[in-house]
């Protein structure tokens, strides 16, 4: 004979227990939404500060990478400087420093810049944007520094067959 009571048999005492443990169950599961929604918010948090930790690297990226090239830059004028003031030939060597801290002529190349020059694309590794001749502003010198023409130091032009 089965435990489950029918209409006809079932007591009072039965149907209350039968009722509280109903509310028993509608607590539990009361209590596993409100868990539910804590571990949804928990997660949702944990995303964000993900995402803005992504962001805060990326911005950190770039600005070293600012700082790294006005490093070079800094480097290179020394380096101007010094070849001025090594040349016992300079008559005015206040104006030959002056443009040796201004920079390079647009046609300047690596061997008398120093500039090392990494592409930003390559830097994000779009390789196929550098190796472009069109860019986001129009016609561009692929692998190669668009002030002083110093080339692109990325390996996806320096390995063998790379195009440049």
């Amino acid at each position: 004979m089965s435990d489950r009571h029918t209409a006809d048999t079932i007591t009072d005492d039965a149907l209350d227990q039968l009722y509280a443990q109903l509310d028993e169950l509608h607590q539990e599961i009361a209590a596993a939404g409100t868990a539910l929604a804590d571990m949804a918010r928990k997660r949702n948090e944990q995303m964000d500060r993900a995402d803005r930790a992504e962001a805060d690297r990326k911005t950190l990226g770039q600005t070293a990478l600012g700082y790294q090239q006005r490093a070079w830059d800094a480097e290179a004028a020394i380096r101007r400087v010094r070849a001025v003031l090594a040349d016992p030939a300079a008559l005015d060597w206040r104006q030959r420093t002056r443009e040796a801290l201004d920079g390079p002529a647009p046609a300047a190349t690596e061997a008398t810049t120093g500039h090392v020059y990494l592409s930003t694309g390559c830097l994000h590794g779009h390789h196929d944007y550098c190796q472009n001749h069109t860019g986001h502003s129009g016609a561009k010198t692929p692998a190669q520094c668009k002030f002083c023409a110093a080339p692109c130091t990325c390996h996806c032009h320096t390995t063998a067959g790379a195009q440049r």
